[in-house]
């Protein structure tokens, strides 16, 4: 057997230690687990590492194949948003905060860059911007629009829920967050974990990102503009207030 290219083995062991395991762990363990995606945990991930350098040692590549599988299928490599959940976190001033915590690219499609900043004069819209234009963002060209097509038709999405989960699916982005109902069926039905702009806000708070007055204030915001059910405000806020 051939031996394994040595670029190959460092680009595939950085992927695995350096972003995709602490993204995933620190920022959306819940929803990982809701699609059973969690990167089949920490220490499976770590034991593949590990024989891939035992099989780099040895000149083998046996098993090469099998583990770029296992990266392109359970690996978090970014996140993609829908314009609901962008436009709420920007809204709500966890835009930025998210942007800065974050190791992993941040990816649009070109649909939801036009609804999330259409309206040039309105803050959300300028915040988005600025991180567009700053490449905190990255706007990707959906090459399959076939998909798009499809995603509309069977989960009666409209053109940016349809691009964004068709944008995951195309890079094996994993986590989509989005806040419309029916995008959030539609991932369910499909395996793909997902987040909502509450789920972020919750999850800063319980990394220490927010003092509690401040994340309280942020989910009133989000209460006044997303279209959430009062149960859900009400069982965020006790998240919120219940760490120290």
């Amino acid at each position: 057997m051939g031996s394994i290219p040595t670029q190959l083995t460092s680009h595939f062991s950085i992927a695995c230690t350096a972003t995709s395991i602490r993204f995933a762990t620190e920022w959306f363990p819940r929803e990982a687990e809701q699609c059973q995606c969690e990167l089949l945990n920490v220490r499976t991930i770590s034991l593949c590492c590990d024989f891939l350098t035992v099989s780099n040692a040895f000149g083998s590549s046996i098993y090469i194949s099998f583990l770029l599988e296992l990266r392109l299928s359970y690996f978090v490599i970014m996140i993609v948003f829908d314009a609901s959940t962008l436009i709420l976190i920007a809204k709500a001033d966890l835009l930025d905060l998210f942007l800065t915590n974050t190791n992993v690219p941040v990816a649009i499609p070109g649909e939801v860059e036009k609804e999330c900043c259409s309206s040039k004069k309105a803050l959300d819209a300028m915040i988005i911007q600025k991180a567009l234009d700053e490449s905190r963002i990255e706007v990707f060209t959906l090459r399959n629009r076939r998909l798009v097509a499809k995603l509309q038709t069977d989960f009666s999405l409209g053109r940016g829920e349809a691009g964004a989960i068709a944008l995951a699916l195309d890079e094996k982005a994993q986590i989509v967050g989005i806040d419309d109902k029916n995008g959030i069926d539609a991932c369910k039905v499909l395996g793909i974990a997902f987040t909502t702009a509450v789920g972020i806000l919750i999850r800063s708070r319980e990394k220490g990102l927010l003092e509690k007055p401040d994340a309280i204030a942020k989910l009133a915001l989000l209460a006044e503009y997303g279209r959430y059910k009062h149960s859900i405000i009400e069982d965020a806020r006790l998240k919120l207030e219940a760490k120290p």
